[in-house]
């Protein structure tokens, strides 16, 4: 599933971003909004690419800028653009973009009526709209197979968890924000998670819905992997997801009794006491790690109280907002508290690039932010969305697609296009893309 000249690109650019940081970043970006401009393969490229300047561990130094930032900023305007010429030459435009239009206008409508600061709330609704309607344009409009996208994400994942094992090696790398929490090469634990979690939610389904357990070695190791580093970051949600989403894919795609066959064979009987005479010899050990897991490394002694002290706080502050704004909200991506909301502007278009918040979960804060109406606006559009996406999915993508989702539960990713929001909004192209019918791809091996 790798792919040499993604490991060798996605690895050149994380050397540049540690070696040169923002100076490597500021010719990086124009150059992949270059890029995005040339075609929809391209384009899709460029904002995973684009992703790893937010990415990156800020023990490595400044990876960014006001020029990298008003770049990140343009790129996905530019995505939207390549994407929709691309769906022009295929008469495809409307069928993608009605979801999009549909939820702009609510939204617009609740920012208009609700909105503290009505100019970041309507610039980041552009954002969001054009450049989720562009991933899913340039995936619609690209000349490759779903295999080469998958290689894709497959690849860059890969790289990241290998990069980021390797700075286990120093601990001042890989505990560089907190010193509790494992950021490895992310430039925070909860990113980290977020980032890991759609793809141990593949890896787990691939495995657990393959016809044998040969030939999948290398999926083993990534998945073991990928679970050591989430417990490493400390990322609860990250668990809670994967169970919720690997549980609900089994049941609905109507694979649980071939799944227990394969369990009780005579190999899976004999792997299981193994491990659970491994497991039982470190009994005092790992009750201690588990322990120190759920309550967030001494974060309170009850799970009320550590809920409170990680992102209960933010939920009940919410609350408030709901019960004072029920109907249009407070503001599309505002800050819960309207003296905490700091905005930097761009000196050249004045555009608000940077106006960053914190949001612990996405079903409270859609509805703090939209309000009711914006609600159940968006679960139309996401109604919409789904109805391209649900027919033809594999298990695998399946999970992956749902995982992505639903880490929103702890960390509102959904809506920040200019943060980990980027990377959910890629994985859902690929699940969109990935209903296709296969008269509808081209398959192409040039880039």
């Amino acid at each position: 599933m790798i792919k040499t000249g993604f490991i060798s690109l996605f690895g050149l650019t994380i050397v540049g971003l540690v070696v040169a940081k923002s100076a490597f970043a500021t010719i990086l970006i124009f150059i992949l909004i270059g890029l995005a401009s040339y075609s929809p393969t391209t384009a899709i490229i460029s904002l995973g690419l684009s992703f790893l300047i937010f990415f990156i561990n800020p023990y490595f130094g400044e990876t960014s800028n006001s020029m990298v930032t008003l770049g990140r900023t343009i790129l996905p305007f530019i995505v939207f653009l390549t994407g929709i010429w691309g769906l022009y030459k295929q008469q495809k435009i409307i069928a993608t973009l009605k979801p999009f239009i549909f939820l702009f206008f609510i939204f617009l409508t609740t920012i208009i009526i609700g909105s503290y600061l009505l100019k970041v709330s309507i610039f980041k609704l552009l954002l969001l709209c054009t450049g989720g309607a562009g991933i899913l344009a340039c995936f619609q409009a690209s000349k490759k197979e779903k295999t080469y996208w998958l290689r894709f994400f497959f690849s860059l994942y890969t790289i990241i968890m290998l990069s980021s094992i390797a700075t286990l090696a120093i601990p001042a790398i890989s505990y560089f924000r907190n010193g509790k929490g494992f950021q490895g090469i992310s430039n925070q634990p909860q990113a980290l998670g977020i980032f890991i979690t759609p793809f141990v939610c593949y890896l787990l389904t691939f495995i657990l819905t393959r016809k044998s357990f040969e030939k999948s070695n290398f999926h083993y190791f990534l998945f073991i992997t990928g679970i050591i580093l989430l417990f490493l970051t400390g990322s609860r949600t990250s668990f809670l997801t994967i169970l919720i989403t690997t549980f609900a894919v089994i049941i609905s795609k109507d694979i649980l009794k071939k799944l227990l066959s394969k369990l009780f064979s005579i190999k899976s009987i004999l792997y299981s006491l193994l491990l659970s005479i491994i497991l039982a010899s470190q009994f005092s050990v790992i009750k201690e790690e588990i322990t120190g897991f759920i309550f967030k490394r001494g974060q309170g002694t009850t799970l009320t109280e550590s809920f409170e002290q990680s992102r209960g706080f933010l939920i009940l502050l919410q609350i408030k907002n709901i019960q004072q704004n029920p109907y249009f909200g407070i503001g599309f991506q505002l800050a819960s508290i309207p003296k905490e909301m700091k905005v930097v502007s761009d000196p050249i278009l004045g555009l608000p690039i940077q106006a960053p918040i914190e949001k612990g979960n996405l079903f409270t804060s859609l509805v703090e932010e939209n309000g009711i109406v914006g609600s159940v606006g968006f679960i139309i559009f996401f109604i919409l969305l789904l109805r391209k996406v649900r027919k033809n999915l594999s298990p695998p993508i399946t999970a992956m697609f749902l995982g992505a989702f639903m880490t929103n539960i702890g960390e509102a990713t959904l809506f920040s296009f200019g943060g980990m929001g980027l990377f959910v909004w890629l994985i859902i192209g690929l699940a969109y893309y990935s209903y296709k019918k296969p008269e509808q791809v081209c398959v192409s091996s040039s880039p």
